[in-house]
């Protein structure tokens, strides 16, 4: 497995885990894996185009964690489709769909920005 291919696993792990952590209400583990999303996308991001492409092939995951985090990270590069997640995801009725409606409305006011 080449390195690229490990982060992006890696990220979409650590998205998971943050989603679980979020369903537990579980806020210290939540911070902590946060951060750890945050060093992950900072190695991918300097992988140029391609750390890009690896990651927005997850906005389609089955894992709502690994999609909502991508659609946010991605958000100024491909919005239209990572809008779409986030719509997808409002739909739910337990605390990924809250959290994705008000990612939705922090994004229409301009208050999110993370790219």
């Amino acid at each position: 497995m080449d390195k690229l291919t490990k982060l992006v696993a890696d990220f979409a792990e650590v998205a998971a885990q943050h989603y679980e952590s979020l369903q537990e209400m579980n806020e210290e583990k939540a911070n902590r894996l946060s951060g750890r999303i945050m060093q992950l996308y900072a190695e991918i991001r300097l992988m140029g185009n391609d750390g890009r492409e690896a990651l927005l092939a997850r906005l389609e995951s089955d894992c709502p964690g690994a999609a909502a985090i991508v659609s946010l990270y991605k958000q100024t590069y491909t919005t239209e489709r990572s809008r779409k997640v986030l719509e997808r995801l409002a739909c739910e009725e337990d605390l990924m769909g809250f959290r994705a409606r008000i990612a939705l409305e922090r994004w229409d006011k301009g208050e999110l920005q993370i790219d």
